[in-house]
């Protein structure tokens, strides 16, 4: 099994390392992009509640604490840039961990058991190309997948959005998605208001793998819970619905008694799940 030679809590901060990378290059056009989303409900409808709590099966949790009716999220677009990329890809060489920490620990484990080599892995929810750096250093092909197009100049990195993956009907041999499908259908992140968008993902992903493709997954884990405007928690009611069409045909760390009943913030185990027949 792979090790890393640093400790385990000694975790890169990637955003830095992207802002010393891009300072390097001195390019001024460089200059950071900021994404502000529309407005979204501090605290929704109860018809918009009730569809995503399954009328009130599933708690809810408000995360924004304001008196404001609406509110607005905002984050950072920064270029993948050749020499980035290349720093990261130094960076795992040297077994440093990013921001999910053992999370990277996990997948390098499960690469070196099924390999990505000359191989197409669709990365999805990446908006940083870490993962898309790991996968070049093993000889895979990585495509970042997002709705809009991230201003990538490294040609080792493919770069997609869903309409074109859809109009192309591409098909991919691994796909990836690391704590990004509990996002979906949230407004935090600016995109439309959708109960059910978190399961037309994985069918998305699943639609284009191969037949034999494999998806590195991982979502938090434990009793199940809607935090609003972010994401959801995984328990025993939205897993299984979750992952239909899907077996699990490895992992990291997880223990479906124990993590589908944990209480706080949700767990990140990693899966392998190969496609089968609904």
């Amino acid at each position: 099994m792979w090790r890393p030679p640093l400790a385990e809590n000694q975790r890169l901060s990637l955003r830095e390392v992207m802002y010393q990378v891009l300072a390097e290059e001195l390019v001024e056009r460089y200059v950071e992009k900021r994404i502000v989303t529309p407005k979204y409900e501090v605290k929704p409808s109860k018809a918009v509640t009730d569809k995503f709590s399954e009328n009130g099966k599933i708690p809810v949790e408000f995360l924004i604490k304001s008196r404001k009716k609406y509110e607005t999220s905002s984050f950072a677009m920064l270029p993948y840039t050749r020499r980035l990329v290349t720093r990261l890809m130094k960076l795992d060489k040297e077994g440093w961990l990013g921001y999910y920490g053992k999370i990277d620990l996990w997948f390098r484990n499960l690469i070196e058991k099924h390999p990505i080599k000359g191989k197409t892995i669709a990365i999805y929810g990446s908006r940083f190309p870490w993962y898309e750096a790991i996968c070049l250093n093993r000889g895979a092909i990585p495509f970042t997948i997002e709705f809009e197009r991230p201003n990538c100049e490294d040609s080792r990195i493919k770069v997609m959005t869903h309409q074109e993956v859809e109009e192309t009907k591409m098909k991919f041999d691994f796909a990836l998605s690391i704590s990004s499908i509990e996002h979906a259908g949230f407004p935090f992140y600016g995109g439309p208001v959708d109960p059910n968008a978190d399961i037309e993902s994985m069918k998305f992903i699943r639609n284009h793998l191969k037949r034999d493709g494999k998806f590195f997954f991982s979502v938090p884990l434990g009793l199940d819970k809607v935090r609003w405007p972010n994401h959801r928690i995984y328990g025993e009611r939205r897993f299984d619905k979750l992952i239909k069409g899907w077996k699990i045909i490895d992992s990291q760390e997880f223990d479906r008694k124990k993590h589908l009943k944990l209480d706080g913030f949700g767990f990140h185990s990693l899966l392998l799940l190969k496609k089968t027949l609904f």
